[in-house]
């Protein structure tokens, strides 16, 4: 059932790759960039290597992306256009190009949005 998609991970804070490779780990691992940066995995924007597009936020499982299918891993990555799958985890969501999932970590703090106004593509 594993798939072999390669993902990218970049501080929202410096823009460094913080991790590049398979997920084999749960997406609410810590990660830290060498500038100090650090949180769950999934709070870094990140994309698959090949698609031009970013997300973030909490909408995975619990499950190393390596233990899912290819159309699985694909659904949860494009979390906005599956309408049966239910979000949760940590804010702000976003899914669109790098700078637009900076953006978005930079201006919203959880505290700070309203309730269910997070969800933001670009």
């Amino acid at each position: 059932m594993s798939n072999k998609l390669g993902f990218k991970f970049v501080c929202p804070k410096c823009k460094n790759t913080v991790f590049l490779g398979k997920v084999d780990f749960d997406m609410e691992d810590w990660l830290e960039c060498s500038c100090g940066h650090g949180d769950e995995a999934w709070c870094f924007p990140h994309t698959i290597i090949g698609i031009p597009v970013f997300t973030m936020g909490g909408h995975y499982n619990n499950d190393p992306l390596t233990e899912l299918t290819e159309e699985e891993v694909m659904k949860q990555f494009f979390w906005l256009l599956n309408p049966d799958f239910i979000v949760h985890g940590c804010h702000p969501y976003a899914i669109g190009s790098l700078e637009h999932c900076i953006a978005v970590f930079n201006k919203a703090e959880p505290e700070d949005l309203p309730k269910g106004s997070s969800t933001t593509l670009m």
